[in-house]
């Protein structure tokens, strides 16, 4: 399993990885899903590679899938990435990692990777599940400063026609920045450096200035916020609207707000309050929210904690209209 925040190069390794196995397509068949918002089923339509709107059991699926194996006599590597995100893929997991003893019949080898964003996803992993995958698990640890400068500079010999349009002291002001405020997400430094360099041609300059950067990093952050609030799942949305709009930003402030918005909309609210916890500090690694700890005093003394939103609320309130209005849809299909 390979667990890390947001933009620590998970995905970019596993698929470099993938491209060296495909050469050995006679051996190997090679799957890559990301899981984000799709049931067990959604995902073994494209594990198959047949996606279809009729309606087919996961387990037909999944004999399907190894008949074909055992036709092409051929072992199989299957990626789930941002599995933290499936829509219920606990029994899907649970199969697919003892594929050989629930079909003894398949006799090839069933390689499965996980990816995910939630640094504590395999301690919501159902402990039978957990034992059954028996996962050798790599942490991705943020990029340093000087990985994030010796990135850029890569990118900068690749792309640049002149690669003084733009000064040492300037890429190093764009990887502080980004280990500094976004823990590292190389994708904030590479878009800053692009839409600098947009913005200077567009300009007719020859060289990139401070007051590029300063503004494209905030352009890089709100491009890239947009993006990840749209890869929420819809209760993961629900619950950063409502730390939004909760008044003390406390947890059951966060969670009766939380209540009170699923009631109104007529969505799920059968959760606890453990649950949202669990949801904050999932949005506290992705960088949408920041936890707070206060000691107030007393005898004994005790802490509170705070969740801030660290994205414009503009852009999680129009995803969540996007969502409900398609609630609806559905509802009424």
């Amino acid at each position: 399993g390979l667990v890390g925040l947001t933009g620590t190069g998970k995905t970019v390794t596993i698929l470099h990885l993938l491209n060296q196995i495909k050469n050995l397509s006679d051996k190997f068949l090679v799957r890559y899903v990301n899981c984000a918002n799709k049931t067990s089923n959604q995902v073994l339509q494209l594990i198959l590679g047949e996606t279809t709107t009729k309606s087919i059991s996961d387990e037909t699926l999944i004999k399907s899938f190894l008949e074909n194996l055992d036709k092409e006599n051929k072992n199989c590597f299957i990626v789930l990435d941002e599995i933290d995100r499936g829509r219920k893929l606990n029994n899907l997991i649970y199969v697919l990692s003892r594929i050989n003893e629930l079909y003894p019949h398949f006799q090839h080898k069933l390689n499965l990777i996980l990816i995910s964003n939630d640094l504590n996803f395999l301690d919501k992993v159902d402990p039978a599940i957990r034992s059954s995958l028996n996962l050798r698990t790599i942490y991705f640890e943020p990029y340093t400063k000087k990985m994030i400068k010796d990135i850029l500079k890569d990118r900068i010999e690749l792309g640049f026609k002149n690669e003084k349009a733009i000064s040492n002291e300037q890429i190093d002001l764009i990887a502080k920045k980004v280990v500094e405020e976004r823990q590292g997400d190389c994708r904030t430094a590479i878009k800053t450096l692009f839409y600098s360099a947009k913005r200077a041609e567009e300009d007719n300059r020859e060289i990139i200035l401070d007051r590029d950067i300063e503004l494209m990093f905030s352009h890089a952050i709100k491009d890239l916020e947009k993006d990840r609030v749209t890869r929420l799942t819809n209760i993961q949305l629900f619950v950063l609207y409502s730390a939004i709009h909760s008044e003390d930003k406390q947890l059951r402030g966060i969670y009766n707000k939380y209540l009170e918005f699923a009631k109104k909309v007529r969505i799920e609210s059968n959760i606890s309050d453990i649950t949202i916890f669990s949801w904050l500090d999932y949005l506290s690694q992705q960088c949408l929210i920041q936890r707070q700890i206060k000691l107030i005093k007393g005898n004994p003394p005790r802490k509170e904690a705070r969740f801030i939103a660290k994205i414009k609320k503009e852009i999680v309130e129009e995803e969540v209209e996007m969502r409900l209005a398609n609630i609806v849809k559905q509802e009424q299909k």
